[in-house]
């Protein structure tokens, strides 16, 4: 009905948004390689017990992210997808949620998590496990909050996919593009899928210290917008913020 940007309505420049059927898939395959790695297994004799806790359920990105799951759990073969229950993006659903599913399925390896809201929840209702128990398991979840940083770095969470909270900045640069009168000529498109990533112990030192007190340039981002104007925006959110973070410190 709405048809695509400039179509039906020419004021509607442009479409970011992440692949949200790519994100669930990415997270289900994150969160069963981590628990591969904790059970010491390999994957052709390592099977993984999953449990998923989705947003709401008419909501399409909840069901793009739970046929993403689904669909990781297909192809991977060797794991188990024991339910996927909304958790109607609630912290305390999401703990009365993992609380159940403690008693019901205590075998699960591995929880797939669909907001770091909602793995705050579980989170909350897992450590009640005995630290042995609570250690085996694997958390995922979406979303980068800062609030999930310390989380990672304690084991809490393992990780977090996130980075598409910078589409306000990308959308600044298509605009930019618009105003220019250049957009035609470096765009092929006015549909664009932003490029997230995984925060875990491995980079919180870089992204997660930015994201828990961010520090953005001007000069930095006026330079970022301008190199438009040569070459097709990047939509990777990992490089950019790490281009920026190098070129502030450069700065200072």
């Amino acid at each position: 009905m709405l048809g695509g940007p400039r179509e039906k309505y020419h004021h509607w420049l442009a479409h970011i948004s992440p692949n949200d059927e790519e994100l669930g898939h990415r997270l289900a395959r994150e969160v069963v390689q981590r628990a591969r790695i904790k059970k010491s297994c390999i994957e052709i004799d390592c099977n993984v017990n999953v449990f998923g806790i989705s947003g709401l359920k008419y909501a399409s990105v909840s069901r793009q992210r739970q046929r993403g799951l689904k669909s990781w759990i297909q192809q991977d073969g060797n794991s188990i997808l024991y339910n996927v229950v909304d958790g109607r993006w609630r912290e305390s659903e999401a703990s009365n949620i993992t609380a159940r599913s403690m008693i019901r399925h205590p075998e699960v390896d591995a929880y797939w998590i669909a907001s770091d809201i909602m793995a705050y929840g579980a989170i909350d209702a897992l450590s009640k496990l005995t630290p042995t128990k609570r250690d085996m398991l694997v958390v995922g979840s979406i979303d980068w909050s800062p609030r999930t940083i310390p989380l990672i770095n304690t084991g809490a969470i393992d990780v977090s996919l996130g980075g598409h909270f910078m589409e306000g900045g990308l959308a600044l640069k298509l605009f930019f593009l618009y105003e220019r009168k250049i957009d035609s000529t470096v765009l092929n498109d006015h549909v664009y899928t932003t490029i997230v990533t995984e925060l875990d112990r491995t980079n919180t030192s870089t992204l997660g210290s930015f994201l828990t007190k961010p520090k953005w340039s001007a000069s930095v981002v006026y330079e970022w917008i301008e190199s438009a104007t040569t070459s097709s925006p990047n939509f990777d959110t990992r490089s950019l913020l790490l281009n920026h973070i190098s070129s502030s410190q450069t700065q200072d």
